[in-house]
């Protein structure tokens, strides 16, 4: 179903309490959203990929070879990794910003 802009004035206009109401369920819907996406535990290689910026395949084969992510062989050529692995290598490599001052 669809609603016009005109629609949706008159409606907050006219009942506010359904108005919270429709406001509270929207985010409770985009929090639901948000929690089912963080608690992903594997990812995908193409998603590993795009969280670290690379582009190489064998970056990846590399990090995954000197233990620097976790993952799970699903088969002989697929894998799927361990998300948190993935962000604490990413947070392990931060580095402070030098300040330099004259």
């Amino acid at each position: 179903m669809k609603i016009s802009s005109g629609e949706i004035r008159t409606l907050i206009l006219s009942d506010e309490e359904t108005f919270y109401k429709m406001a509270s369920e929207i985010v409770d819907r985009i929090l639901k959203e948000k929690k089912e996406l963080q608690s992903q535990i594997w990812i995908s290689e193409s998603q590993v990929m795009a969280l670290m910026h690379i582009k190489s395949k064998t970056t990846l084969a590399t990090y995954r070879a000197k233990g620097y992510i976790a993952y799970s062989a699903l088969g002989k050529r697929s894998f799927i990794y361990d998300k948190r692995s993935v962000l604490a290598f990413i947070n392990s490599r931060i580095r402070k910003a030098y300040h330099y001052e004259k």
